[in-house]
C-alpha cells in the first residue's frame, strides 16, 4: 500500500474515531498541562490583525505586517526562536492574511498587496526550513483574506475577486492551488440560494487529515471535503451572556479557533459579564471554550478541570492531541483534552 493511500485510509478511520466519539460525549474536560515562560520579540497582541496560530510544532507570530518586508516570528515549545523575513521583487507593499506552518518547518504566509505598477494581487510564499528557499506564488484575481495548506499540500485561499465573465466583484470565493501553485479550483460561493458568508478581518482556516474548515467573521463555521465540496455549514456558537456592542466587539476580536488531526474543533470567545442590580461581576471578562458535536451538528461548552480560562487566554491551535494556548501573552501552556459522561 502506498503512502497517499495509507494518509487516505488513516484520515477516513480517524474521523470514524472523531465521530463515535462524539456521540457519546456530553462534557469536555481541559486538564492544565505543561506551562513554560517564552520570550518573543513582541507580544501576542489582545486584538491581532492575524491571529497567532500554533502550525507545524511552533508558534507562529505575525509582527511587522503591511510593509515591503514582513515579519514572522517564530517560537517552538523548547524556546527555540527565529525571526523570519520575506518581500517579493517588485512588490511595494505586502499585506499578510494568514500563516500555515509545516511538519518540516516550512512556513507558508499569505496576503495581498500592491506591485510597483499599482496593482492589486493575491500570493503565497512558501519559505524552506533552512529559509534559504522562498518560492513566490502570485495567485490572479484574488485578494487573499484566509489561507492554509490542507491534505496533500493542496493550498486553500479565500479572497474577493472579480467575475471574469461579468466584472461583478464577489466576497468569497475560494480557491485551491497545488503546491507548485496551479489552480485546481475556483469557486464563488456566494451564489444566488446559497447560505451568505463573510470574509473579513478574523476569518480562519485550519485544516485536519481529511478536510478543512473555516470560521468566517460572521459566527459561520464551514467544513469543505479535499475536493473543496461543502460538508457542513452551521452557526457558530452563541450564548446569551454576549449582548449589546461591547460583546459584540468583545466576541469578534476575542475569537480563536483550532481543529485538530483527528477534527476536535474548538472556538473560543471573550465574553463580558452582566451587571446584575448594579453590582460588578467579579470577573468582568470570562473566555468560553466550545466544542463541536459532531453527530448533534451544535456545541458545548469545554471547562477546564482546574479553575477557569483567563481572558488573556490564546487558543492557538493543537501539536498533536494537545492543546497550546498562550496567557497574557508570554506564557506557553498546554491542554490535555479529556471525555466525561
Amino acid at each position: 500500500m502506498n503512502i497517499a493511500r495509507l494518509r487516505a485510509t488513516a484520515a477516513v478511520v480517524l474521523a470514524m474515531l472523531a465521530a463515535g466519539v462524539a456521540s457519546a460525549q456530553s462534557a469536555r474536560v481541559l486538564t492544565r498541562g505543561e506551562t513554560r515562560q517564552i520570550v518573543l520579540s513582541a507580544p501576542v497582541p489582545d486584538h491581532p490583525v492575524v491571529p497567532p496560530i500554533w502550525s507545524g510544532h511552533a508558534l507562529l507570530n505575525l509582527i511587522v505586517n503591511e510593509t515591503r518586508t514582513p515579519v514572522i516570528h517564530s517560537i517552538t515549545a523548547d524556546g527555540l526562536t527565529e525571526e523570519v523575513r520575506f518581500s517579493i521583487p517588485d512588490w511595494t507593499t505586502l499585506t499578510v492574511a494568514s500563516l500555515w506552518g509545516g511538519e518540516d518547518g516550512e512556513i507558508v504566509a499569505g496576503g495581498f498587496g500592491v506591485t510597483d505598477q499599482i496593482e492589486l494581487k493575491g500570493f503565497v510564499v512558501r519559505i524552506a526550513r533552512d529559509r534559504s528557499q522562498q518560492t513566490v506564488i502570485p495567485v490572479e484575481n484574488l485578494l487573499i483574506h484566509a489561507m492554509t495548506v490542507g491534505p496533500s499540500g493542496v493550498i486553500w485561499a479565500l479572497g474577493s475577486g472579480k467575475d471574469q465573465e461579468t466584472g461583478d466583484v464577489h466576497q468569497n470565493i475560494l480557491t485551491r492551488l497545488s503546491p507548485t501553485g496551479k489552480v485546481l479550483s475556483s469557486t464563488m460561493l456566494d451564489q444566488p440560494g446559497k447560505p451568505s458568508y463573510t470574509v473579513a478581518a478574523q476569518t480562519s482556516m485550519r485544516p485536519s487529515a481529511d478536510r478543512v474548515a473555516w470560521l468566517t467573521s460572521g459566527n459561520d463555521y464551514v467544513e469543505f471535503g479535499t475536493d473543496g465540496t461543502e460538508m457542513t455549514h452551521i452557526a457558530g456558537p452563541s450564548t446569551t451572556e454576549i449582548q449589546g456592542a461591547a460583546n459584540k466587539l468583545a466576541s469578534m476580536y476575542g475569537m480563536a479557533f483550532a481543529l485538530s488531526y483527528a477534527n476536535t474543533a474548538l472556538i473560543s470567545r471573550v465574553v463580558i459579564n452582566k451587571v446584575v442590580r448594579g453590582k460588578k461581576p467579579s470577573n468582568p471578562t470570562t473566555l468560553q471554550v466550545w466544542t463541536l458535536d459532531r453527530v448533534k451538528q451544535d456545541w458545548f461548552l469545554s471547562e477546564p478541570a482546574n479553575g477557569a480560562f483567563l481572558p488573556s487566554t490564546n487558543i492557538l491551535g493543537f501539536d498533536g492531541d494537545t492543546l497550546m494556548t498562550t496567557e497574557i501573552g508570554r506564557l506557553l501552556v498546554r491542554y490535555a483534552l479529556s471525555e466525561t459522561k
